[in-house]
């Protein structure tokens, strides 16, 4: 028990008590409360509850709650809970719970939740809830919902909500569901916004405004007012306007054009397939 710091030594073990603060020159380990931060300059594990900050210089294990902020140089694993944010400069790995933000520099895996972002350098697996935004720079694997927008750089998999935009800059993955857009340059699963488009889409699509194939091919179901598919249509699009470059399967609506087909059987009402 230190008034007004438990510090001073390089290795400190078992009930840390500060007014102001409890510190380690190597590693802090046990029951650790300080009034205003509780820290190590390598590692923090245990039980570690701060006024305002909980961290460490390299690894972080345990239960921690910060008042402000949890974090560290390397990984965080545990039970983390802050008041603005919960970060690391590696790994975090657990409950993670931030105010404002959580995230890694590297991988986050766990359930994440934060008012404003969750996010990751590399890789988000896990339950992530987020009320602006959750992402990734290569992969988010789970269940994951973003209040604005929800993305990443290489693939989304699982269950994907946001309240905006669902992309991927690779592969999206599950059910994908968006206010007004969802799209990746390869689609797979069901997918529901007023938008939706991709170069590959498999499965079903619900886009009450616009569903659009760059350049790809439609393998499954498209339901939406305009069908526009610059490329091949392996099943059915239902819609107010049907467009496709070639099919094999059928379109229904109240206008159907079919690029490959012969003159005088190209556009046609209600409904339209491949006639050679």
């Amino acid at each position: 028990i230190g008034v007004p710091m438990a510090a001073g030594t390089a290795y400190r073990n078992g009930l840390s008590v500060g007014i102001f603060g409890v510190g380690a020159g190597k590693r802090l380990t046990g029951l650790n409360f300080g009034g205003l931060a509780v820290g190590a300059g390598r590692d923090v594990a245990g039980v570690n509850l701060a006024g305002l900050a909980v961290g460490a210089g390299e690894n972080l294990y345990g239960l921690n709650i910060g008042g402000l902020v949890v974090g560290s140089g390397n990984d965080v694993e545990g039970i983390n809970l802050a008041g603005l944010v919960v970060g690391a400069g590696e790994n975090l790995a657990g409950l993670n719970i931030g105010g404002l933000a959580v995230g890694a520099g590297e991988e986050v895996k766990g359930i994440s939740a934060s008012i404003l972002a969750v996010g990751s350098g590399e890789n988000l697996t896990g339950i992530s809830v987020a009320g602006l935004a959750v992402g990734a720079g290569e992969s988010v694997t789970g269940i994951n919902f973003g209040g604005l927008a929800l993305g990443a750089g290489e693939s989304v998999t699982g269950i994907n909500l946001a309240g905006l935009g669902v992309g991927s800059g690779g592969t999206l993955t599950g059910f994908n569901a968006a206010i007004l857009g969802v799209g990746a340059p390869e689609v797979k699963g069901l997918n529901i916004a007023l938008a939706v488009g991709g170069e590959d889409v498999t499965g079903m699509t619900i886009a009450p405004a616009y569903f659009r194939i760059e350049n790809g091919t439609l393998n499954g179901l498209s339901i939406s007012a305009f069908n526009h598919i610059k490329g091949d249509l392996n099943g059915v699009s239902i819609g107010v306007f049907n467009y496709v470059n070639k099919i094999n399967g059928v379109q229904v609506g109240i206008l159907n054009y079919i690029h490959s087909n012969r003159k005088g059987l190209r556009l046609l009402p209600l409904f339209n397939a491949r006639f050679n």
